[in-house]
């Protein structure tokens, strides 16, 4: 069953003016449906004109050509009560309501829609578009032209660029929350029916790109590296693209700093890094927690930040000449022999943090006096000393679900963590442990939070 859908019109069933076949005789007469449902406006106090007034004119003459063609039509009515039919939000309620109606009244098996978009208002052929693009109605549209433009009279809407609209809009969605993957996949259907080449070659690149940047998101550097790479080729094709790939071959610098620490840590039992190695490290795994903040995931947020405060902990520790993953073979054996006069009950492979804690404050006095004169303002207004609001975030490490307990960790919790990391930091890589220079020198990471954002925001304005 092929099934027409059509508002009606002033021009409808004929064009006042010339005695011409309206949108909707010419469409009819093209399409030939089985069934025709009609969206006159309703008579209201403020629309006495509505077209329901010579709803029976159209119905009669589409009989007529029905008739003479030897075909059998029905037709039904679903009037639209709006009492300003160039209202767009009023309309496209009713529409959609009344649309619906109609549909759910057809019993026959997979029935063909289409659309007429020509007739009514210039608000009706906006909502028709609305509604094929949000999926509420899965229809061909059809327009109607004007015989002094074209000898053919009706042609199909190709509504393609409504969905490539819709998958950009996505995308940029998808990129602010960071789900990467997501965007990746949303551009490369862009790519299979964008409907302009240079829409179709950003795309392309950018999907790699996006691609790259969910691999680094989930710490597959190397694989992030390889994708960078394989972008990075077809950015520098063009000169246009000159500025962005500045900053992508930033990230692969940082990359392959990542890299060689992920590959070290993998292939040795305690691996020895330099300042800036470490600081890279423990940056990127910083903004990895705060994507995890900004998408109030809190839990995974604090688990990420016990993460970074051991390794920073150990990096102290072995600056110092203690080695943490296997303390009896630490190679400052005097200091190693005053620790054990102090704390006699350690053991002597892997120190436990609490344990390696416990040395560095024994060793560190800048770190002893950072834990108890900093205090941290929490989102309420009141202050913790840093000991205390680690102190805090352990037990609640414990009882949360990052230790498989059944504590909710917050939006406040999880800020505290970010902050007191920042004061931890400073110790270990700011000479004069100032945490305001730790913070600028983190914001400056080439795959930091808000680098990320105003980059991916920029670039994807190439898709329009």
């Amino acid at each position: 069953m092929r099934i027409l859908l059509s508002c009606v019109g002033n021009r409808d069933p004929l064009n006042r003016e010339d005695n011409s076949e309206g949108p909707l005789v010419t469409i009819f007469a093209e399409t030939h449906p089985d069934v025709v449902f009609l969206f006159p406006t309703d008579r209201q106090p403020e629309n006495r004109e509505g077209t329901i007034n010579h709803i029976d004119t159209v119905v009669a003459h589409l009989q007529s050509i029905a008739e003479v063609r030897g075909m059998h039509i029905e037709t039904r009515i679903y009037p639209l009560s709006v009492e300003d039919p160039t209202d767009y939000h009023a309309l496209l309620l009713e529409m959609r309501r009344v649309v619906a109606l109609a549909q759910s009244e057809v019993h026959a098996e997979n029935p063909e829609y289409i659309v007429n978009i020509s007739s009514g208002t210039p608000q009706m052929q906006s909502c028709w578009l609305l509604l094929l693009n949000s999926g509420n109605l899965v229809a061909e549209p059809f327009q109607s032209i004007a015989p002094k433009y074209a000898t053919q009279r009706t042609r199909v809407v190709d509504t393609t660029f409504l969905e490539e609209e819709n998958i950009i809009q996505r995308v940029r969605e998808l990129t602010r929350l960071f789900s990467y993957g997501f965007a990746a996949q949303e551009l490369s259907r862009l790519t299979q029916f964008a409907r302009y080449h240079e829409r179709s070659r950003h795309a392309s690149y950018l999907s790699i790109l996006l691609e790259a940047y969910h691999a680094w998101d989930l710490l597959l550097y190397e694989e992030a590296q390889s994708k960078l790479d394989t972008c990075l080729v077809d950015v520098e094709k063009y000169p246009d693209l000159a500025n962005y790939a500045d900053l992508i071959r930033q990230q692969k610098r940082t990359l392959s700093i990542l890299v060689n620490c992920q590959k070290r840590k993998q292939h040795q039992r305690s691996p020895e890094y330099g300042r800036d190695e470490m600081f890279t490290l423990l940056t990127d795994l910083y903004h990895s927690m705060m994507r995890r903040h900004e998408e109030r995931r809190y839990g995974d947020a604090l688990a990420r930040f016990w993460r970074i405060y051991e390794e920073a902990i150990f990096y102290g520790l072995k600056a110092k000449g203690i080695d943490p993953v296997s303390f009896r073979n630490s190679p400052d054996k005097r200091r190693l022999q005053l620790i054990r006069q102090k704390l006699p009950n350690l053991r002597d492979d892997k120190l436990q943090l609490m344990d390696a804690e416990r040395v560095l404050l024994a060793i560190s006095v800048d770190f002893k006096q950072r834990l108890e004169s900093v205090r941290i303002r929490r989102a309420g207004g009141n202050t913790l000393v840093l000991k205390d609001a680690l102190d805090y975030l352990r037990v609640l490490r414990n009882e949360s679900s990052v230790a498989h307990g059944l504590r909710f960790v917050n939006f406040e919790d999880s800020e505290l963590a970010t902050k007191s990391l920042l004061e931890v930091l400073a110790v270990f890589f700011h000479p004069r442990m100032q945490r305001e220079s730790i913070q600028t020198e983190i914001s400056e990471y080439s795959f930091g939070l808000l680098k990320m954002r105003t980059f991916l925001e920029e670039i994807l304005t190439r898709l329009r």
